[in-house]
């Protein structure tokens, strides 16, 4: 049983960072393009955040978090969980960006990444514990 729940802990980890990794790209990648034609910093932020945020919850709904019983909160109330987190993380990733290439001056590409990185790790328990967080099954 504790082997099960090991395998499925780690099924899941693998998952989700399977699909960050998918939405990392997204966000990575458009932010680049935007960047390279010369977008405005922050809407090239805001852009590419809103596209990740797209591909990242698809995933973590469908593949990473899915049940086989029904989740605590409807789908609804996901995604304006969701949205709720991904807005605080918007504008904290943009004042982290923009601390980091304006005050530390480090390259908008590399801030990026650093910015990724720092709400990545706390990501992951917030949706487990808050956002699709599976109801109990008691026997």
């Amino acid at each position: 049983m504790k082997r099960q729940k090991s395998t499925r802990l780690t099924h899941k980890f693998s998952s989700y960072i399977a699909v960050g990794l998918t939405a990392f790209l997204t966000e990575y990648l458009s932010f680049f393009v935007l960047i390279t034609v010369m977008t405005p910093l922050v809407l090239a932020q805001t852009i590419s955040f809103s596209l990740g945020l797209m591909v990242s919850f698809y995933g973590n709904r469908k593949h990473t978090f899915s049940v086989d019983s029904d989740y605590v909160f409807t789908g609804r109330s996901q995604l304006s969980r969701y949205v709720s987190l991904a807005l605080f993380n918007l504008i904290l990733s943009n004042i982290l960006i923009y601390f980091l290439v304006e005050y530390v001056v480090i390259e908008p590409i590399i801030s990026k990444i650093i910015v990724i990185g720092i709400i990545v790790t706390w990501n992951y328990t917030i949706f487990s514990k808050y956002i699709f967080k599976a109801k109990q099954i008691i026997f």
